[in-house]
């Protein structure tokens, strides 16, 4: 094989490297796309299972304080039936009490769902830095997929040189 041949085929392995690399640097940038893509979807997921916690919590107060009222009243009802004056004494005390635990319990049912809506912030806030980082991290690929790139262009270009002059 004479110099000018054995030149163009180093030249030509290396353009063929060159290609594969950025190809390779490509698929990398786009997988990395793809993935900041679905960490944005989940995001946004954890933003709607937010408001369906909140909304589910609210809810089941809404059912809880019907169904305390019918307690109450129902407690009422029986007080009065066996001759006693619902407003004063014992009978008083105890709907007062039913009522502060009541109180209570929608107040820890909202806590709750305050907690559970936070964890779904966190969550929310976690996806969208890892679509941030995928992103990072398909652009530094990409980058360095180029630099080898040339990298192997110029290696290439010097042992063509080399070998075009040594022959």
């Amino acid at each position: 094989m004479g110099a000018p041949a054995a030149a163009t085929a180093v030249v030509g392995s290396s353009l063929l490297s060159a290609r594969a690399t950025m190809q390779a640097g490509k698929a990398q940038a786009n997988a990395a796309s793809f993935n900041a893509q679905v960490n944005e979807r989940n995001a946004q997921k954890a933003q709607i299972d937010k408001r369906s916690a909140k909304l589910g919590s609210e809810l089941a107060i809404q059912r809880f304080s019907r169904e305390f009222g019918r307690i109450q009243a129902e407690t009422g009802q029986a007080v009065r039936k066996n001759g006693f004056v619902a407003t004063r004494g014992t009978p008083a005390l105890i709907a007062l009490q039913n009522a502060r635990e009541a109180d209570l319990e929608i107040a820890a049912r909202r806590f709750n769902a305050s907690v559970e809506s936070r964890t779904f912030d966190e969550l929310s806030v976690e996806q969208e830095l890892q679509a941030s980082l995928s992103r990072m991290e398909g652009a530094a690929a990409s980058k360095a997929a180029r630099t080898r790139a040339a990298a192997t262009l110029l290696g290439g270009a010097s042992s063509a040189y080399t070998t075009y002059k040594t022959t």
